[in-house]
């Protein structure tokens, strides 16, 4: 395990975060991922990113569903759940 920096997150994955405990030997299938990730991340968790389900909807995956409940319980996808945080915010 490494750490990174907020720097070195940006140059690794364009979004500028620490992060304490990461793998450090990743495939290219997995860096796709996280990035994926730490992009919805960065702006579903943004009051000034998120506008709705729409500002979120580039790192989706088509007709994808939650498996579990989520904090919201009226959010079944990924897009929902972005929306849902977004209406909590009064967006």
């Amino acid at each position: 395990m490494i750490a990174l920096s907020p720097s070195q997150t940006q140059l690794r994955f364009g979004v500028p975060l620490a992060i304490q405990h990461f793998p450090s030997n990743l495939t290219a299938s997995e860096e796709r991922n996280v990035k994926t990730v730490l992009n919805y991340m960065s702006i579903a968790y943004s009051p000034e990113r998120n506008t709705g389900a729409g500002s979120v909807s580039e790192f989706c995956a088509p007709d994808n569903v939650f498996e579990a409940p989520s904090t919201f319980p009226d959010a079944h996808t990924a897009e929902e759940y972005a929306g849902a945080i977004a209406k909590y915010w009064g967006v």
